[in-house]
């Protein structure tokens, strides 16, 4: 018990001073691009134009567009943009952890803490586009993960198949993450397609192999409507031509290259968890059952490297490692609660052994401190660098000041010495006044032009 809420005190003392630094992130490059086409073409203007002129996300465009529109939540309240990722992101892990059948209120913030802690702060929590283009991609990803998930299982078991009312929310969901990003997009595709095909060789019920049908139907359609974006030939004209076998080949041999030893880490670090919090189960996975999670979840893992492989001849920035990380993280839980499920017995037994059990008190706390995120830094260090933030923050809400004092007028900033150090978002602008950088600022704050000075 003391060790349980030793490690409930810690873990809210880290979140207390991550929330309490949500007030230092500030808007940063596409974040005023998408203000200055919001505030010029309407929110739903701003979709179209993004649509036609660049790419097919329309649905994290029409999110960050609703938000980047309003100057004053821009400006005074962007600090509800990070807030709103993390109160997601916690939502869609207690529907998981509801659905796979573990509803300890405890174990779900433990859960959230875990899952949380390799996101890429930075870039998907700190910073609204992408935070809401991946934080948020991932929070509805879970979501959707646990509910199919939970239609296969049903189906295993001969229950009745989803109602109308869930399979039309399920389809409408999966229309939605599509439009979040490609990553998103192709992986929530692969899941679904390998899900339907198990239902349809294990001949389940007509009526689940219908609705997982309908579901990605819908998938398959929002994936259409951002393949065939205009505005995609924008973007593919700085990337280099697509090899289809080499990125099939390349982002399978990541799987292992990249992510070996952060599944060990993180299968660990969930084992240590159920040792110490020994949450209540109300139901666990067959061993049939886990075979095929593990394998769909492993698929969706490469089918997320493919994209990026293929579009990008690369594994893209933090932001997309999210996608990645999350992935590893449920199939190292799924293997973790499968192992200690089948050893049930020895588990109760090393629990009553104290030197057994505070050693997994220990490797659980050292495992989620110094466990690296998709920034390639551990947590430990993003809290600690997050004191870095307040310092930068003012510096920016000085320059917007003088940038809303100067509508009209050719405006020079000065740089800011060490931005680097901090964990918010900041893409500087240049001092070439073209670079679209400085076109998005000077945009949003009716700016002749803007420059970094020399």
């Amino acid at each position: 018990m003391y060790s349980q809420r030793g490690i409930l005190v810690f873990l809210g003392i880290c979140f207390t001073w991550l929330i309490w630094n949500t007030t230092n992130a500030f808007p940063a490059v596409d974040d005023f691009c998408y203000g200055a086409r919001a505030n010029r073409d309407g929110i739903l203007g701003s979709v179209a134009s993004e649509y036609m002129s660049w790419g097919g996300r329309y649905a994290a465009t029409l999110l960050i567009s609703a938000f980047a529109s309003s100057r004053e939540i821009l400006l005074n309240g962007y600090f509800l943009a990070p807030l709103a990722i993390l109160a997601a992101n916690f939502l869609a892990v207690s529907h998981f952890l509801n659905k796979t059948g573990i509803p300890t209120k405890s174990y779900k913030f433990v859960f959230f803490a875990i899952a949380i802690a390799v996101f890429s702060f930075r870039e998907a929590v700190f910073w609204m586009a992408g935070g809401f283009t991946y934080g948020i991609g991932c929070a509805l990803f879970l979501v959707l993960i646990a509910e199919e998930s939970g239609i296969f299982l049903q189906a295993r078991k001969h229950e009745d198949p989803p109602s109308w009312a869930r399979t039309f929310m399920l389809s409408g969901a999966s229309l939605v993450l599509a439009g979040f990003n490609e990553t998103l997009m192709v992986a929530h595709a692969a899941l679904l397609s390998l899900l339907f095909s198990f239902c349809v060789v294990a001949r389940r019920k007509n009526g689940v192999i219908f609705r997982t049908g309908i579901i990605l139907a819908f998938a398959i359609l929002g994936a259409l409507i951002v393949i065939n974006a205009p505005g995609n030939l924008a973007r593919e004209a700085t990337l280099a031509p697509p090899a289809l076998f080499r990125s099939m080949g390349k982002s399978f041999l990541w799987i292992f290259e990249r992510y070996t030893h952060v599944f060990l880490g993180c299968w660990l670090l969930f084992y240590s968890s159920l040792i110490v919090f020994n949450p209540l189960q109300k139901n666990t996975l067959e061993k049939s059952e886990f075979r095929m999670i593990a394998a769909a979840l492993f698929i969706t893992l490469w089918a997320a490297l493919f994209t990026r492989a293929y579009a990008l001849n690369g594994s893209g920035p933090s932001r997309v490692h999210t996608v990645d990380l999350l992935l590893v993280s449920l199939l190292a839980f799924h293997a973790a609660r499968h192992v200690y499920s089948a050893n049930r017995e020895a588990v109760f037994q090393s629990r009553k052994l104290m030197p057994i059990f505070m050693s997994f008190v220990g490797i659980f706390i050292t495992a989620v401190t110094l466990r690296a995120g998709a920034d390639g830094v551990s947590f430990t260090d993003t809290l600690t660098s997050l004191k870095y933030s307040r310092p930068l923050k003012q510096s920016m809400d000085a320059r917007f000041k003088q940038a809303e004092h100067a509508p009209g007028a050719s405006l020079e900033v000065s740089r800011y010495p060490d931005k680097t150090r901090s964990m918010t978002f900041f893409d500087d602008i240049q001092p070439d006044a073209k670079d679209w950088r400085n076109v998005c600022f000077a945009d949003y704050f009716h700016l002749k032009d803007v420059r970094l000075e020399e």
